[in-house]
């Protein structure tokens, strides 16, 4: 699995299924801030099996990611996706003190006009 990630200050994550999504490669401008994406994570070797992912990244392939993960993964900050979340602009539910929603959900907001990415410094 290859991970890219933003050389900028917004920091966005995409994973190969995102990055297929956003039409993005390695050495592309990041479409929320224009930052070079790097590749921070290598494949995996032919040895592994196909669908084999490290640990550490196993959270990119839930279903339904925490508002902590989705501030981790785009440039938005946690307080802007609880407000929206709560305010119904984001698609999300509570799970005791936990809110979780998926990517395709922040992605819908943000295309929409709901949820802002922050700017560039």
């Amino acid at each position: 699995m290859t991970i890219l990630k933003c050389q900028q200050g917004c920091g966005a994550t995409f994973d190969e299924q995102r990055a297929a999504e956003f039409g993005v490669t390695e050495g592309d401008r990041c479409p929320f801030d224009g930052g070079a994406l790097v590749r921070v994570l290598r494949p995996a070797p032919a040895n592994c099996e196909p669908n084999e992912a490290p640990a550490e990244f196993a959270w990119l392939q839930r279903q339904q990611i925490t508002l902590t993960e989705v501030a981790e993964l785009y440039p938005v900050a946690y307080s802007t996706l609880a407000e929206a979340a709560r305010e119904g602009r984001l698609r999300a539910r509570q799970s005791g003190a936990t809110w979780l929603t998926t990517r395709a959900d922040v992605d819908r907001a943000i295309a929409t006009g709901k949820l802002r990415p922050r700017k560039r410094k």
